[in-house]
């Protein structure tokens, strides 16, 4: 948690687990040094202990406790003895004219002495870790007040003994809060944090996630390196969330990952086997072997490994990335996968081919259409010249089946006439 800048100057209330942290606002020492997360965090264990006395019963599971506090962590390896440095504006070591080491101090043990005999000035002690760390905290009675460290770098060089990197803000080192639980019950013993309901009955207000940000929470999940497996989100309670995901860095390709490590699949028992990292000895998956169906298949990340007879226990198989292309057919793979890049502008071989098609098939669509009409155009031309300088077939045939008519009236006329004759022909 970051210094206590960060709380409301009007107060508010902070939820940890079923407990609740009232908080009337930021107090001032007369040295000028927030005080409201030593409050905070004693009315959290306040609160704790009046709720464990009230039932007269301690567990230890859901035991829980906070602390206030500020720790710097310093490797006996980074610290440079021939700088000088000074702890929240107290000298604990300065180089002499001339001089190349600081009379204060020559070596971790000195320095630490050094530390320990300005630490009432300070208000900072300081000590070695199991592990030879130097750590600076603060001493009884200062606990979370922030430390200040120097000198600030020379020329972008650290300046000072413990060789951080320090400027004017940065020298700055907060108080934290710690809270602490024994292992048991997580449903008992786990802390939680969040923001109820505060304010005037008539004025209620409630929290939001965001504002653990503001109490100087990271209110995200952060995963560094490599990830060797997938991950999953839930997300519990009420009330809307939005989760957003991001990486940096380039995805992995399982192929090329599996080609560069070099896997051992060992039979321990007739139907158990172990997959094991050859460059580690790690082992990786310890999983039962099906020997009953007819073509078990082993599968691990993308890997999938038949055996043509019944493997035996001590087996031993070596499965490595074939880096030398024996019986391999990545050639036929990349082929493959042509289909799938874009050769042709932006554009994949098939998405290009299907451009090409419908192009073609527009064209001729359109000089279709055009066909058409120009045939039209070209009939509606001869029809003009033919009423200016051609005959008129309908008028020569009206002609032609009158003439016609007309011949057989007078054939029929002289047929009459001749039936006449002959009629008066044969009269006596």
């Amino acid at each position: 948690m970051k210094n206590a800048d960060l709380f409301s100057d009007t107060g508010g209330v902070i939820q940890i687990g079923d407990e609740q942290i009232y908080y009337s606002g930021k107090t001032t020492n007369a040295d000028g040094k927030t005080t409201v997360l030593t409050g905070l965090v004693r009315g959290f264990n306040d609160t704790v202990v009046s709720k464990h006395l009230a039932t007269d019963v301690v567990k230890a599971n859901d035991l829980k406790y906070a602390e206030v506090f500020n720790e710097i962590r310093v490797p006996a390896a980074s610290l440079d003895f021939h700088k000088e440095m000074t702890v929240n504006g107290v000298v604990i070591g300065k180089l002499p004219t001339g001089g190349k080491v600081p009379a204060q101090y020559k070596d971790l043990l000195s320095f630490v002495q050094a530390l320990q005999s300005k630490s009432e000035a300070t208000g900072v002690n300081a000590r070695l870790a199991d592990n030879g760390d130097l750590i600076l905290e603060n001493l009884p009675g200062h606990e979370g007040e922030t430390i200040a460290l120097g000198p600030y770098d020379d020329a972008g060089k650290p300046a000072n003994a413990l060789n951080l990197n320090l400027s004017e803000g940065s020298n700055l080192f907060h108080g934290m809060v710690r809270l602490t639980r024994r292992l048991g019950d997580p449903e008992k013993s786990d802390i939680r944090l969040s923001f109820g309901e505060y304010g005037p009955a008539d004025r209620r207000q409630t929290g939001s996630p965001f504002d653990l940000s503001l109490l100087g929470f990271r209110t995200a999940a952060y995963v560094e390196g490599k990830v060797p497996d997938d991950l999953m989100v839930f997300v519990t309670g009420q009330g809307k969330a939005s989760i957003a995901a991001s990486f940096e860095g380039q995805p992995i390709d399982p192929k090329d990952k599996l080609r560069d490590q070099n896997l051992q699949i060992k039979f321990i028992e007739p139907d158990r086997y172990v997959i094991v990292d050859g460059a580690t000895g790690t082992e990786l998956v310890n999983r039962h072997y099906d020997n009953t169906v007819l073509d078990p298949v082993i599968e691990y990340q993308g890997l999938s490994i038949k055996f043509s007879r019944a493997p035996d226990v001590g087996d031993v198989f070596a499965v490595d990335g074939n880096h030398d292309g024996i019986g391999n057919n990545e050639n036929m793979l990349i082929m493959a996968d042509l289909s799938q890049k874009k050769v042709v502008g932006n554009k994949t071989l098939a998405e290009s081919y299907i451009d090409q098609v419908n192009n073609v098939g527009n064209a001729a669509q359109q000089a279709k259409i055009t066909q058409q009409a120009l045939t039209v155009v070209n009939d509606q031309a001869k029809s003009a010249r033919d009423k200016v300088s051609g005959v008129n077939l309908d008028d020569e045939a009206a002609d032609l089946i009158r003439f016609q008519q007309a011949y057989q009236a007078a054939a029929k006329a002289l047929q009459i006439s001749g039936q006449l004759f002959d009629a008066i022909v044969q009269v006596r």
